[in-house]
């Protein structure tokens, strides 16, 4: 019963995560920073000259990785749609602005390397 939970909930983060990282991850994480926070472009991949889809879909990983390392840990202790509202926010803003700290050129902790 909790193996079946937990594979429904990978199978949510990762559908979940795509959408969330198309529509926003990416440009949060990557797009133009404001003051080393956030990315502020490139949102639904739009405008961006040359995406780079490779780090794009390595990145998309990392980013529903860190929605799924947590389902094992509420397996059949969360709502669903609890699950759900959190796997898009880990997806679609966390992961993205402590993404864009370290890897973006322009991330406050990226200019410390």
């Amino acid at each position: 019963k909790n193996a079946k939970s937990i594979l429904i909930k990978n199978l949510l983060d990762a559908f979940v995560g795509t959408i969330a990282w198309w529509v926003c991850g990416y440009s949060l994480a990557y797009g133009d920073s404001l003051g080393g926070l956030v990315g502020w472009k490139y949102f639904f991949t739009s405008d961006h000259h040359s995406p780079d889809y490779v780090e794009f879909a390595f990145q998309w990983a990392f980013a529903t990785t860190a929605a799924t390392i947590v389902s094992g840990s509420v397996a059949e202790r969360c709502n669903p749609t609890a699950y759900l509202i959190f796997s898009l926010f880990i997806t679609a803003f966390f992961y993205p602005v402590v993404a864009h700290w370290v890897w973006s050129p322009g991330g406050w902790l990226f200019e410390f390397d």
